[in-house]
């Protein structure tokens, strides 16, 4: 059965907290498989450590280096694939700068030696029966060895075996049988090294303990080893606590704790008196309603063989610890050289770390990201030389395995925060630009992003532009993720979202002058429509035209690529009196193989009629008096071979006003608006006519001025550019009839309004006479 593993081997310890602590964030990094983890210096030397995560599905292992977790590499040195389970250990030299690497293999072992990473040495025969998981020990002076539970998990005496590994042989051998311990649901038998007994502290050797249901074995040095006497002469005597009885508040335990599988177990001097105490947490694997897990402590009054006669206490109420709800997985960790322990509280979802300090226990809490842990081990993994503390955890939803990192503060961590409008808003399957801004109080920083669940990154640096390829989703957020790195392999992220919207297509008429109109000279015109959808997503798209105002068959048949649509528009002379009448216009459509639907892109399609028709607009007289009668007379010709039905003729006038009804040849009209300044035609004779349009007016005694507009039905511009004349002179100012419905779209006609001007004129005209 697979385990987390703890690096026994190499005791690490949090610097105290007067020189350092952890940061309450902790970096995250997503695992492909679901997996075991080992921290331990495998590629590069004590004490840096190295993660290895060997997968629990037998599929290999893969390394995270010392200062580079973020980029999985290869081990360097053989891994023994189909194993399930690996300790580190110092076999030989319990000084030496690379740890061995010892696997669970049937009966025995594979080892990767540090001093000869040349194929595996497999060592057989060693567990009768096969052995779960393997730990490395420190039971005599010297290097470590190997110890597995043996026959455990039923209801009959099982023992504890411990093996001497020299080269590919086992030099020594010692077993020590112990009493039945019931296995924990989903998890495997694991022996633990603690140091409970005055004999292990005083030589700096491992007690041991196998936890089950409801109980913990221990095996406690009783007396120090005989010197060369191998692991015949080491003395360990066997005492349990606890007992697997399935009734929920067994006598034994104290109040406000009911029985529970032992998730962890650990030597932390909780009273005070200068002597570690037993301290274990009891849960639940399942969350249940009011089911909470405890800390339980065991009292060691300097005789651990006296544990399984002393009451237990609840930790979970110890007034230092507070808030405490649900403890979960435990591990012994050393906090400036005292024996503490790291602890997962599965309520508030945090990672609580405790240890006696003066008169107090101690604390520090970390988040777990709303993460189950599986595992906590202490060992310098990034940053300064300062240990760190390393999680192995689970998405609860997923099931997919995490690793939570906590860097010490001994090295400052980078910032990283988004710049304005970062993540944003993005169309589907279009690029998108993001940008952040890190920092480091130590120097330079690496930027990476991930979009999506994806852990290879998308782009490097402050300032990405992500492929529209990775945002081809039906719509909604994808997150990402921008990670700031320093030099010692510290990093923090910012999370978001980029909202992706569904856009309409981009649709534009292609050519024309301005860009984008599409200009009607007499003759007839053509043009090419042309559409675009999702062209970074690499997949196929069906395009759905239609058009409004457009004659039928003026759109030929598309032609299309991925993502792009072209359509092209013959328009002939005699469809334009249609195209005039309104106001057309074109509409497509995108979607996918998938069913997804575009909104509806629609362009206007703006008509430059202007070379349509030749207006000429004059006034029998230079200036008016008031109330003196003038007339404005306007030539309509066409250019058109056909007729152009409903055609407006629009004066505006100022300083004048209608002083009659306007007289129209070569036209019928059927409106008059505006007191005689507005005609709407019955309609405009083809080429080889003209329509001539007499208004008259009369002054109002101020300046004044006249201008024209001809427009079609659908309110097109139909006059072209021309210069206005009066009484065979040029009229002051200047004409333009091409423009828009603003005042450069009319035809003016300048008439000065002075009647004391004329009536000057006159007196000197008699006077020459």
């Amino acid at each position: 059965m697979p385990r987390p593993i703890l690096a026994a081997f190499f005791v690490l310890g949090l610097a105290a907290p007067a020189r350092a602590q952890l940061r309450a964030d902790p970096m995250r990094l997503s695992l492909v498989q679901r997996a075991e983890l080992l921290a331990a210096p495998i590629a590069g030397d004590a004490p840096a450590a190295d993660v290895l995560l060997l997968s629990s599905t037998g599929a290999g292992a893969e390394l995270r280096p010392h200062r580079r977790l973020a980029a999985a590499a290869s081990p360097g040195r053989f891994i023994d694939a189909s194993a399930r389970d690996v300790a580190a250990a110092f076999l030989g030299d319990p000084a030496a700068a690379r740890a061995d690497l010892v696997f669970a293999r049937a009966d025995g072992v594979s080892v990767s030696w540090a001093a000869s990473p040349g194929a595996l040495c497999v060592v057989g025969g060693l567990f009768p029966g096969g052995a779960p998981t393997v730990t490395a020990a420190r039971l005599r002076p010297g290097g470590d060895v190997i110890v597995a539970p043996v026959g455990t998990g039923g209801s009959t005496a099982g023992a504890v075996q411990a093996v001497d590994l020299r080269g590919c042989q086992s030099a020594d051998a010692a077993r020590w049988t112990i009493e039945p311990v019931f296995s924990r649901v989903g998890l495997a038998d694991q022996v633990y090294p603690l140091r409970l007994g005055a004999t292990a502290r005083a030589l700096g050797l491992d007690d041991l303990a196998l936890p089950g249901l409801g109980e913990v074995q221990l095996l406690v040095h009783a007396s120090p080893p005989d010197a060369g006497a191998g692991l015949g002469g080491v003395h360990l005597t066997a005492v349990k606590v606890g007992e697997h009885v399935l009734e929920a508040h067994p006598a034994w335990l104290p109040a406000g704790v009911r029985q529970g599988d032992v998730h962890g177990v650990a030597a932390v001097d909780v009273d005070l008196d200068g002597v570690p105490d037993l301290v274990f947490s009891l849960a639940v694997s399942t969350v249940l309603p009011d089911v909470n897990g405890a800390l339980v402590s065991i009292r060691n009054g300097g005789d651990p063989l006296a544990l399984d006669l002393t009451p237990w206490s609840n930790l979970t109420r110890h007034l230092d610890l507070q808030p405490l709800v649900d403890p979960v997985t435990l591990r012994g960790v050393s906090v400036g050289g005292s024996p503490g322990a790291a602890v997962w509280d599965r309520d508030l979802g945090e990672v609580v770390v405790f240890w006696p300090e003066g008169a107090r226990l101690a604390t520090w809490r970390g988040d777990a990201l709303g993460l189950s842990i599986r595992e906590l081990v202490a060992a310098d993994v990034v940053g300064s030389t300062a240990p760190d503390l390393v999680a192995l955890a689970e998405d609860p939803t997923t099931g997919a395995s995490v690793l939570l990192v906590y860097p010490d503060l001994d090295d400052g961590s980078p910032t990283i925060a988004w710049t304005a409008g970062s993540p944003g808003e993005a169309e589907r399957g279009a690029d998108h630009a993001m940008a952040v801004e890190a920092r480091d109080p130590e120097g330079p920083v690496t930027v990476e992003w991930f979009v999506g669940a994806a852990a290879t990154p998308a782009g490097l640096g402050p300032a990405v532009t992500i492929p529209g390829a990775l945002l081809c989703g039906p719509g909604g957020d994808v997150p990402v993720v921008a990670r700031a790195t320093d030099a010692e392999g510290v990093f923090r992220e910012v999370a978001g979202a980029v909202k992706v919207r569904l856009a309409p297509p981009r649709l534009a008429l292609v050519g024309g002058a301005p860009p984008g109109t599409l200009a009607l000279p007499p003759g007839g015109t053509s043009a090419v429509l042309e559409g675009e959808a999702w062209t970074g997503c690499g997949t196929q798209v069906a395009f759905q035209w239609s058009a409004s105002g457009v004659p039928a068959g003026a759109l030929a048949a598309p032609e299309e690529s991925a993502g792009h649509s072209r359509r092209a528009l013959a328009l002939p002379e005699a469809s334009y009196p249609e195209l005039l009448a309104g106001r057309p216009s074109v509409t497509l459509v995108a979607s996918d193989a998938s069913g997804l639907t575009s909104p509806p892109a629609t362009l206007a399609l703006a008509l430059d009629a202007t070379a349509l028709v030749d207006v000429a607009h004059e006034s029998d007289e230079v200036a008016l008096g008031a109330g003196e009668v003038a007339l404005l007379r306007t030539r309509l010709r066409s250019r058109l071979g056909t007729a152009l039905p409903r055609v407006r003729i629009q004066h505006r006038l100022d300083g004048v006003t209608p002083a009659g009804t306007a007289r129209v040849h070569g036209a019928t009209v059927l409106e008059v608006r505006a007191d005689g300044a507005e005609l709407v035609l019955e309609t405009l004779p083809p080429a080889g006519s003209e329509v001539t349009i007499e208004l008259p007016v009369r002054g109002t005694g101020g300046p004044g001025a006249s201008a024209v507009q001809v427009r079609s039905e659908g309110d097109h511009l139909l006059g072209p550019a021309a210069e206005a004349r009066g009484g065979g002179a040029p009229l002051p100012g200047h004409g333009c009839a091409s423009g828009g419905p603003g005042a450069g779209a009319w035809l003016p006609l300048v008439v000065v309004a002075l009647a004391a001007a004329r009536r000057a004129a006159r007196r000197r005209a008699s006077a020459l006479t």
